[in-house]
């Protein structure tokens, strides 16, 4: 979950960077693997955000990890991220970095739940829908929720469509509930 304004800021200025430097895709990709690297790392979390290791010694394993591994632009921008003590943030800093490269490229991204797996087609269907809707184009994933009964829920960042037959059932209820 994306929370630090810090994180957002530092983002959108690499992101003007990059974009101004026509290294958007170059460091897209670094960012990603960093992101990754960072969600599956316990001990690379710990070590980002721990105030007992020293900013030289923090340089030094940093460049030793990422050094020829990613790009100058992205390694340059670690670099400075951990100058200004900074590092803690920097998996979130990747996040916001692929919200902004979305928003740039027009994309939305999606998560359509269900109470059973869909077919492709379905979730075409769906995703024309909502580029007709959003005028977006649409990049989905899908979760399983057997607690929904049937039907769908999607998210679209903060808002969520729910047709669910749970959702109905629950409507219902109130609906009599208040009558």
């Amino acid at each position: 979950m994306l929370t630090s304004k810090a994180a957002k800021r530092y983002a959108k200025a690499f992101f003007s960077l990059a974009q101004d430097k026509g290294k958007l895709d170059e460091v897209r990709a670094d960012f990603n693997a960093l992101a990754q690297l960072a969600a599956q790392s316990e001990e690379l979390k710990s070590f980002l955000s721990s105030p007992l290791v020293a900013q030289d010694k923090r340089l030094e394993l940093l460049k030793s990890l990422f050094e020829g591994k990613i790009g100058a632009t992205a390694m340059s921008f670690i670099t400075f991220l951990n100058e200004k003590d900074r590092t803690p943030v920097l998996a979130e800093v990747c996040e916001y970095f692929e919200v902004f490269c979305n928003e740039a490229a027009n994309v939305q991204l999606v998560t359509i739940t269900s109470a059973q797996e869909l077919s492709s087609t379905q979730i075409k269907a769906i995703e024309v829908k909502l580029e007709a809707k959003l005028n977006k184009t649409i990049k989905a994933s899908t979760e399983i929720d057997a607690a929904l009964l049937g039907g769908f829920k999607i998210a679209i960042g903060d808002q969520v469509i729910d047709h669910s037959i749970t959702a109905q059932l629950n409507s219902l209820k109130q609906s009599i509930v208040n009558a």
